[in-house]
C-alpha cells in the first residue's frame, strides 16, 4: 500500500498519518503488507510524481493525499493502473471510479454548522471562506441552504492564508445590519479577533 505526506503538514499531520498506518498494519498483524510513504509536496506534480513512483515500486492500494486537487490527479494516475485510492479530502466532487473518499464531507459540515446556529435563534449570517475548491463547496451549499431557509447572507472571500482584508471587509458589512448580535451567526476561521461578542462557528481552512 502507497501512502501518501503532504509536505506542509510533515511535521504533525503527515506524521500522524504514518504512525496511524503503522500501527494498523501492526495491530492486524498484516507481516504480508508493505508500506511505502511517499511525500506528495502539496503540489499537483509531487502528486502525480508520488503516485507514480508508489505504482512502480508495487503498490497495490494508495491512501491519501490529504488536498481535492491532488486526489483528483493520484485518483486519475490510478485509475490508469487500475489501482484503488482512499482519499482524505472533504470535498465529494474528488471522488469516482477506483477513488473513494475517507472524511468528513464539506457539505455535511455546512448543514450541521446552520442547523446548530439555527437551534440558537440565529437567521443573519455571515461567511468568510478561502478561494479554493473546498471554500467553493462550502459556500455553494450555504448559500443553498440559506436560500431554503430564508436566511440573510454576507459572504467573503479570500485567498488562503491572507484573511485579514475579507475580515474586514465582512466586519463592516456586519456593522451596518443595525440588529442585535445575539441574532448573528459569523462563520469563518477568524472572525473572533475583529468582533468576539458574535456568535461563532468555524467553517474552516481544510481541503
Amino acid at each position: 500500500a502507497g501512502g501518501f505526506l503532504d509536505a506542509e503538514d510533515a511535521g504533525y499531520l503527515g506524521q500522524a498519518l504514518r504512525n496511524a498506518a503503522e500501527l494498523a498494519v501492526a495491530e492486524a498483524g498484516a507481516n504480508t503488507v508493505d508500506l511505502i510513504v511517499k511525500d506528495d509536496l502539496s503540489t499537483l506534480d509531487g502528486a502525480r510524481q508520488a503516485a507514480q513512483s508508489a505504482l512502480a515500486e508495487g503498490a497495490d492500494l494508495i491512501i491519501g493525499p490529504l488536498y481535492a486537487p491532488n486526489v483528483k490527479e493520484v485518483g486519475r494516475i490510478a485509475r490508469a493502473a487500475n489501482r484503488p485510492v482512499i482519499g482524505f479530502s472533504t470535498d465529494a466532487s474528488t471522488a469516482a471510479r477506483g477513488t473513494y473518499l475517507l472524511s468528513f464531507l464539506v457539505e455535511n459540515y455546512v448543514d450541521r454548522i446552520v442547523d446548530h446556529a439555527l437551534s440558537r435563534g440565529k437567521k443573519n449570517f455571515a461567511a468568510l471562506a478561502p478561494e479554493n475548491d473546498y471554500g467553493n463547496v462550502a459556500i455553494n451549499e450555504f448559500v443553498d441552504l440559506a436560500a431554503k431557509r430564508g436566511l440573510r447572507v454576507e459572504i467573503e472571500r479570500y485567498a488562503p492564508g491572507n484573511a485579514a482584508p475579507a475580515i474586514q471587509k465582512l466586519a463592516a458589512k456586519v456593522s451596518q445590519w443595525n440588529r442585535s448580535t445575539d441574532d448573528f451567526c459569523v462563520v469563518s476561521p477568524s472572525f473572533l479577533m475583529v468582533k468576539p461578542d458574535i456568535y461563532f462557528v468555524s467553517l474552516g481552512d481544510l481541503g
